[in-house]
């Protein structure tokens, strides 16, 4: 590729800055006006001898963008020695791939608004005409790939764009469908959004790309794709032939994804449909994370947890920003931290006291003017809390038994001056309480 976007090559009022990636016919570059300050992508052939296909190609999807808002718009088309050449809106935001595993942190109604927009391109392209022989436009390439990310002021996902697809030739020339279909999907994760008919060396219909959606919004939403295997032909065996792997925490949604991925065309959701039958889903699993998370908030507050309550904060957050209900438990989380952080610190400074009052202990033993070491380290020679303890128990139980022999004396004394016995009542007797 180094070869096809070498850096400084002018083409005409675009120079090539470097390389972006490549396809099995196309290749990718970013370049920069030489007329104005603005960046942009160009894309260019393997194969020039493609050519006059290729720039009927760009054209196409030229109409299509500047007809559908939410596509990346063609700006113009270059000829430089035979070879055509695409240059198209750059989206500094990169694929989608890159941003996967952040986007996967997100909650899922952001994920689900996010597919919104690639669901609303798609099914108004299904419903156009194509110039050629009126029927409607296919994209066939639905990949996390060819989907260009929009980021918002603070570097997040705020939007998604749907790329100019690569050149596909369903049976032009010698180009014939399994010609195009080997060369695209070598590697399984290109496989991954292929729909059986695709698999089975069928021409991609609107159908097509209903399956390959449905197959993103299943990797986007539960985390993993609708089917995995180690290598390409196995998973063509289970793309054309198995259910899809629905993870168990996703059971309530078995069905809708089934329909979506359905073997049979005529049985799959359209785009906006498939969005609508798992919004439900996705109301539901969210509420239920809100309320465990808001349980786990209130216990960590309770058992003055501070970073477990940090961290159920931040998933009730992430669910509901603008939620009001919040505010109260954000003061209490951030006093506790406060809390917390004070007796931090006043542990640490007590700490450092004692041990400087042990040093000072060792290096001098008789001096001690401001009683510093007494309050830190008590004298060594002073009862230990345990000793204390015991002798407190063992004084209680003497004293309790001296008042129950009081008490006895005093009963016993009383007796002696209500009997009529004189041997109750001598000296003897009066002084043991007899």
């Amino acid at each position: 590729m180094a070869q096809t976007c070498p850096e400084g090559l002018r083409l005409g009022e675009y120079r090539i800055l470097h390389a972006l990636g490549e396809g099995p016919y196309t290749f990718a570059c970013l370049a920069e006006s030489t007329v104005a300050p603005y960046r942009q992508v160009v894309k260019g052939l393997h194969n020039p001898d493609l050519a006059p296909l290729f720039r009927e190609h760009l054209r196409q999807w030229a109409d299509y963008a500047r007809r559908l808002e939410g596509m990346v718009e063609v700006q113009d088309l270059v000829e430089e020695a035979g070879q055509v050449y695409g240059v198209l809106a750059y989206e500094p935001g990169g694929p989608l791939a890159e941003h996967w595993e952040a986007l996967l942190q997100e909650p899922l109604s952001r994920r689900l608004a996010l597919l919104e927009g690639i669901a609303r391109i798609l099914d108004a392209l299904h419903k156009m005409a194509s110039e050629a022989d009126g029927s409607a436009p296919v994209y066939a390439a639905l990949h996390p790939r060819n989907i260009l990310v929009r980021l918002d002021t603070d570097g997040r996902v705020q939007s998604l764009v749907l790329d100019v697809p690569g050149l596909r030739a369903a049976s032009q020339g010698s180009m014939t469908r399994t010609a195009v279909l080997t060369s695209t999907t070598l590697d399984p994760e290109h496989a991954l959004y292929l729909a059986p008919e695709q698999v089975k060396g069928g021409a991609p219909t609107p159908a097509s790309d209903r399956y390959a959606f449905a197959a993103l919004a299943h990797h986007l939403l539960t985390g993993h794709p609708p089917f995995e295997a180690p290598d390409t032909l196995a998973l063509y065996e289970k793309i054309t032939k198995a259910e899809p792997a629905i993870p168990p925490q996703w059971a309530e949604a078995a069905a809708i994804f089934r329909r979506a991925l359905a073997k049979d065309p005529s049985q799959r959701y359209s785009c906006q449909a498939l969005l609508a039958a798992l919004r439900r889903e996705v109301e539901e699993k969210e509420q239920a994370l809100w309320e465990d998370a808001l349980r786990k908030l209130d216990a960590a507050l309770q058992r003055q947890d501070p970073q477990a309550a940090r961290q159920a904060l931040e998933t009730l957050r992430n669910l509901r920003p603008q939620d009001l209900a919040l505010e109260r438990r954000t003061r209490q989380v951030e006093a506790l931290e406060r809390a917390t952080q004070a007796y931090a610190t006043a542990a640490r400074t007590l700490d450092e006291a004692r041990k400087t009052a042990q040093t000072l202990r060792e290096k001098t033993p008789d001096l001690d003017p401001a009683g510093l070491r007494a309050r830190l380290a008590p004298n060594p020679g002073l009862p230990r809390p345990r000793e204390l303890a015991r002798r407190g128990r063992v004084g209680l139980f003497v004293w309790l038994l001296a008042l129950g022999l009081f008490a006895l004396w005093s009963w016993n004394f009383a007796r002696t001056h209500t009997t009529a016995d004189p041997a109750f009542q001598t000296p003897a007797a009066v002084l043991l309480g007899w």
